[in-house]
């Protein structure tokens, strides 16, 4: 396409002001296009970054800014499948581990659980996380040792489901048998856990695709996109069994 293809790849290390920081550097050395995975979607200086480069956005939008394409993953279908499998297996009381850090409107995990819990009849409530699996097991051990334990885990990393997993171990509970666990991003080591994890895969063909195609779009006709969704793919493993088998 005649287009320079050099890329910079550059780590925030999910630190919102070093995103700032970064992304600002980035447009002061006037690259063609900036396409970021926002730490912070909601940070105001999205809106003054987005008129002096093709701005494309990964996993969160920038309701802020005027990004030329963005390329959304649909969480709330992941959650809401996840929690609605727990349910049809017979899970009542489940816990969702969710990362520490800023709730954005693409990542609406809060509002999926409060309004699928009343629909599913369940028990099912938000636990702030680590993304570490040392500090997802020490989540896991205390909710695991109430006198109300989980029955299941819906964990929205892959990590924080390892914690689950070194939880249950230490505590001499065994997955699924005592407890079922769903993780989310499918990390290449989770099929190889015993049992293997269930978890939510992210089709990263049809990402990259899409980033490339509307960004090239972007720098060669200045033209926006029409935001994407992208819907995660079930891997259905050994991590979930139904309740009533473990009576």
């Amino acid at each position: 396409v005649g287009l320079d293809k050099r890329a910079l790849l550059m780590d925030s290390s999910n630190d919102p002001h070093r995103e700032a920081e970064l992304a600002q550097q980035l447009v002061a050395d006037r690259v063609d296009a900036l396409i970021c995975i926002p730490v912070d979607p909601l940070g105001d200086f999205w809106s003054a970054i987005a008129p002096q480069t093709v701005l494309v956005s990964l996993g969160d939008a920038l309701p802020a800014a005027s990004t030329a394409a963005a390329i959304v993953f649909d969480n709330a279908a992941g959650v809401s499948d996840g929690l609605t499998r727990l349910a049809a297996a017979g899970h009542h009381r489940i816990a969702v581990l969710t990362p520490i850090g800023l709730s954005t409107p693409d990542r609406p995990a809060e509002a999926v659980v409060h309004r699928l819990k009343g629909e599913l009849g369940i028990h099912a409530e938000l636990h702030p996380s680590p993304h570490d699996v040392d500090g997802a097991a020490s989540v896991a051990t205390t909710l695991l040792r109430g006198p109300n334990r989980p029955t299941a885990f819906l964990c929205l990393a892959d990590t924080m489901a390892y914690g689950v997993y070194s939880a249950a171990r230490d505590l001499k509970l065994k997955v699924p048998a005592d407890v079922s666990v769903i993780g989310f991003d499918d990390h290449r080591v989770s099929r190889l856990l015993t049992p293997p994890l269930t978890s939510y895969r992210w089709p990263f063909d049809e990402i990259v695709e899409e980033v490339t195609s509307r960004t090239i779009k972007a720098i060669e006709s200045g033209r926006r996109s029409r935001k994407k969704l992208i819907v995660p793919e079930v891997q259905l493993r050994g991590s979930v069994a139904e309740l009533k088998s473990r009576r």
